[in-house]
């Protein structure tokens, strides 16, 4: 193996960086859905997913073997706009369907009804993350399945400060896909 820089470089590839990347993802049809989510989704990660362990006693030991997979939630810090169908207004919208806050309800309806005629939950909303190279291609995409959002975090105000604003949304999802391996 050679320590020279050119070895160095041929085997690096150049690498990737952390600001490439695109978010996409559709919401309820009764949302005021916004298609601005490229751009404004200022932060975000691939989720984790874990292995469990199940260990079973023998002879005085414990024997460990692949237990059931577990999903953690998924964060996105998103950029606040201006615009009547925001994307704040969409991500509450979507909380109000899927449980009112004054008549503990939900008004999924049509496509988007969480319950089929057999009376089984239905999530069909998919959100990606696609990991960009330097020309924009997407080089590693993974799609959650069954997204619906578990937490919009509150727009905050202050006087004293400058600069845009922002807020969290954690999406929780049934499992992931990943291109190229599923």
């Amino acid at each position: 193996m050679s320590n020279a820089i050119s070895s160095f470089i041929s085997g690096f590839r150049g690498g990737t960086r952390k600001n490439r990347f695109k978010v996409s993802g559709t919401f309820p049809s009764a949302t005021s859905a916004d298609t601005k989510l490229n751009f404004h989704v200022l932060s975000a990660s691939l989720p984790n997913s874990t292995l469990g362990i199940v260990n079973f006693p023998y002879r005085g030991r414990l024997i460990p073997y692949v237990g059931d997979r577990s999903y953690e939630p998924w964060d996105i810090l998103i950029l606040d706009d201006r615009g009547a169908d925001g994307l704040y207004k969409s991500f509450q919208g979507w909380s109000e369907e899927i449980n009112s806050q004054a008549g503990n309800i939900h008004s999924m309806s049509g496509t988007d009804n969480w319950f089929s005629a057999d009376n089984e939950l239905i999530q069909n909303d998919t959100w990606s993350i696609d990991q960009l190279d330097l020309s924009e291609t997407s080089i590693k995409k993974i799609t959650l399945q069954g997204c619906w959002p578990g937490f919009i975090s509150p727009l905050q105000f202050n006087m004293a400060e400058t600069g845009f604003n922002s807020f969290a949304v954690r999406l929780n999802y049934n499992f992931i896909k990943i291109d190229t391996i599923n």
